[in-house]
């Protein structure tokens, strides 16, 4: 079986994505309210952030989500294959749209996020 290794940026130590402990923060930036989604490097403790949540990306989260539930139930009730190709490029337009939109607020205010959200 393959692993997925992340290789950390600041002191190069390896470890498995199975291993991740995902973190949560509440911070305001510009007036929107941001549920940020991080990780911390278990050696060294570097900060790695998965996501900003604000509304309207969770919304667009809850959508792909959605779809994909979608997608999985039909698959397994064995629907015709013309309708899951349907649904799974429902789902992929929708993960482009909520990537697209993360990428886009973690440019805008992925260096704004304050240190002290982080402990």
């Amino acid at each position: 079986m393959e692993q997925n290794l992340i290789y950390c940026d600041e002191c190069n130590a390896k470890f498995d994505t199975s291993g991740i402990e995902f973190k949560t923060a509440q911070t305001v930036i510009d007036n929107k309210q941001f549920k940020v989604v991080y990780y911390n490097c278990p050696t060294c403790g570097k900060v790695y952030v998965v996501c900003m949540l604000d509304y309207w990306g969770n919304k667009l989260q809850e959508k792909y989500i959605s779809a994909l539930d979608n997608y999985r139930k039909a698959y397994n009730e064995g629907i015709s294959p013309i309708i899951l190709q349907q649904k799974h490029a429902k789902v992929e337009a929708l993960k482009e749209q909520a990537m697209a939109y993360q990428n886009e607020l973690l440019h805008k205010y992925g260096d704004l996020l304050p240190e002290e959200i982080f402990i």
